[in-house]
């Protein structure tokens, strides 16, 4: 990841470094999707650990699944007291495909247990992944792109969630979602959904276990 982020050993040194002095926290260390997560229409397990820099307001992601890793880096912000946002920028691989692409996020509180949140998340390879690439078919895009995004309202601990998906020169693809979260001991948490893949005609389900060493 440190070749594929663009930062030589050097500059990753420096920016712990900033970090520790600065108060580093752990806000979500692992999540793993059992079954099928979302992105990308991929299965298997997947390890997700997140840092935040609260003082220089800066997040960093890193997923790693048995067909892709990714890591996401940028600023947060916010809009008045209540909206919270994110800008960032996302590289990545899929079944021996690079890829890279902004990252955008954004979260107001509705109402005292009702929250709008929605993102959006191109991206774009130099060549097709694996199973696009012998799949008998000629992509006629000239450029090589994906598109994830969608918006979701959480009442409480159940979310329901819309989104649409367009990789590479398969068809728009809508996927509609509900979700349930629930606080376990200590700082635990486990979270399952269902989402319908309109051009798989199938539901996705996924199975996760977070931590979050702070709350």
């Amino acid at each position: 990841q440190n070749s594929a982020s663009g930062f030589s050993r050097k500059k990753v040194r420096i920016s712990f470094r900033e970090w520790s002095q600065d108060g580093i926290e752990a806000t979500e260390i692992a999540s793993f999707p059992f079954i099928e997560p979302l992105f990308l229409g991929s299965n298997g397990l997947t390890g997700v650990f997140q840092l935040t820099n609260e003082k220089k307001k800066r997040f960093v992601e890193v997923g790693i699944q048995e067909e892709q890793a990714w890591i996401t880096y940028g600023p947060q912000f916010k809009i008045g007291k209540s909206v919270s946002g994110l800008i960032a920028g996302t590289v990545g691989h899929f079944q021996g495909a690079p890829w890279a692409g902004p990252y955008f996020s954004l979260s107001a509180p509705v109402s005292k247990n009702v929250t709008f949140s929605t993102f959006h998340w191109p991206g774009a390879f130099p060549w097709e992944p694996r199973d696009w690439k012998n799949d008998g078919v000629d992509n006629p895009e000239r450029l090589l792109k994906g598109y994830i995004g969608g918006a979701q309202v959480d009442v409480g601990p159940v979310g329901i969630s819309y989104s649409v998906q367009e990789f590479l020169d398969d068809p728009w693809n809508e996927l509609p979602g509900i979700s349930y979260t629930a606080n376990l001991r200590g700082n635990f948490s486990i979270k399952g959904s269902a989402t319908w893949n309109n051009n798989a005609d199938r539901w996705m389900l996924y199975v996760g276990l977070t931590w979050k060493p702070y709350r």
